[in-house]
């Protein structure tokens, strides 16, 4: 609902009104409308149970609308999650993912704000094996096969580490590939050389040796959300190509070809495409691509059609632009 009088509005409600064979699951089928100002809005949500598998009208505040519910599914009962069926693709697919969600909490923003985002598994615990197992499925049936995970390290002090750790006991482990996205937005100064030396450090003791651990050219892949932070906090080009270099001989010594540096969130000008080559970055990506705001009448928003019609284009141009650096084009949700 959204007002688009002058005014506030006040005292307005909302009433469902429902067909035979179509009843509320639970609550009322009338609901308040909280005090609108000019151009805000608000969302009513309903949930409706059918008896029989057909399309209904129901009606809001005499406006109608069609609702068709499906045939039930056949739910095979098993033990476990059944084991993956996955499919191939010509080319590798990987999906960033946040571990966000280990906590009935972290649920509040979806439960209260927007109910209809429920996933298709529940309120789930990302620190069960089991759910991870669930994702492993999901993912693998659907063509993607490596998740790059967001990872937290400030200063020594990590945090949101439950999905890996739920990832290292999965059933179906060695079926997704997996690779860190570190998401180095720290607070400025906490990073250091020292501090690069343990966080690779760690990396090898932890990371690499996982069997499915993914790699670019041999190497294991190290994906860094800011190129600029690191720079910053390292006072200088030289430091960061310093830095890099003293991971890839840590790498080597661990019996490892060496770690593939991917940055993202970095722009594709020449000059910074070349520092990045300078530091010793192998690759760049984004982690949105959202050509279709250029063509919306604000920057925050866009048709997805409008995004579909234009990124070909703007994947071709960042490959031109991004020179030497192996381009990772970005399809965005």
């Amino acid at each position: 609902f959204k007002n688009f009088g002058g005014e506030t509005a006040t005292g307005a409600v909302a009433e469902m009104k429902l067909p035979a064979d179509v009843a509320l699951h639970d609550g009322s089928a009338t609901q308040q409308i909280r005090d609108l100002a000019y151009d805000e809005s608000a969302d009513l949500y309903w949930t409706v149970v059918a008896s029989v598998a057909s399309t209904y009208e129901v009606s809001i505040n005499e406006t109608m609308t069609r609702l068709t519910f499906e045939p039930a599914r056949a739910i095979q009962s098993a033990d476990y999650v059944p084991e993956p069926q996955p499919i191939k693709t010509s080319i590798d697919i990987a999906a960033y993912y946040f571990p966000g969600w280990e906590a009935p909490k972290k649920w509040n923003p979806v439960r209260d704000t927007a109910p209809n985002r429920k996933p298709l598994l529940g309120y789930y615990d990302e620190g069960n094996p089991e759910v991870v197992d669930w994702q492993i499925k999901w993912a693998r049936e659907n063509g993607i096969g490596t998740f790059l995970v967001d990872w937290y390290w400030q200063a020594g002090h990590r945090s949101l580490e439950h999905w890996f750790d739920a990832y290292r006991k999965a059933r179906y482990r060695d079926q997704l590939q997996v690779a860190i996205m570190w998401a180095n937005h720290n607070a400025p100064k906490t990073h250091s050389r020292d501090d690069w030396r343990a966080v690779t450090q760690h990396w090898i003791d932890n990371y690499f040796n996982l069997p499915a651990y993914y790699r670019i050219n041999g190497k294991p892949a190290l994906f860094l959300w800011s190129p600029q932070n690191l720079l910053e906090d390292l006072g200088s080009v030289d430091e960061a190509k310093a830095a890099l270099a003293e991971s890839q001989l840590m790498a080597k010594e661990a019996g490892y070809e060496g770690i593939e540096f991917v940055a993202l969130n970095y722009s594709f000008a020449k000059t910074n495409i070349e520092t990045l080559l300078n530091v010793g970055f192998r690759g760049i990506t984004t982690y949105h691509e959202w050509g279709g705001v250029a063509d919306s009448n604000t920057s925050k928003y866009a048709h997805f059609d409008d995004v579909v019609r234009t990124v070909g284009a703007s994947w071709r141009q960042k490959q031109t632009d991004a020179g030497a650096l192996m381009y990772y084009p970005v399809v965005d949700t």
